[in-house]
């Protein structure tokens, strides 16, 4: 999906526009990429845009946070750091946070 996309972004002097993802993930994907875009749009109620999926896919992904898991079946699941992280467990946050420099000393509820 995240390579279909940038196939598809266009030169700066002529932009895509991907501000309205109800339109474009018709319009733009078929098949898995389709199917992947429609996932990530609708599980977390339209806040993040498919197109902007890649800044995520990369953080889950950085073998320095040890996020993500592959298990035997093939599955790709949260490692235990990937729970904790989803729990809002305050040690992780912090940890990702100096490592990642994305938190501040104050105003760490609300994320992620």
């Amino acid at each position: 999906m995240i390579t279909a996309i940038q196939e598809q972004t266009g030169p700066p002097q002529n932009p895509v526009d991907w501000s309205e993802p109800d339109k474009w993930i018709k319009e733009r994907l078929s098949g898995e990429d389709a199917s992947i875009a429609w996932q990530i749009w609708n599980m977390d109620n339209y806040i993040l845009n498919p197109r902007h999926s890649y800044g995520c896919y990369m953080f889950i992904n950085n073998p320095l946070f040890d996020l993500m898991q592959t298990a035997e079946d093939g599955g790709w699941y949260p490692s235990e750091q990937g729970r904790l992280l989803m729990d809002h467990d305050e040690a992780t946050l912090h940890k990702l946070g100096d490592i990642e420099g994305m938190l501040h000393a104050t105003g760490v509820t609300g994320w992620p």
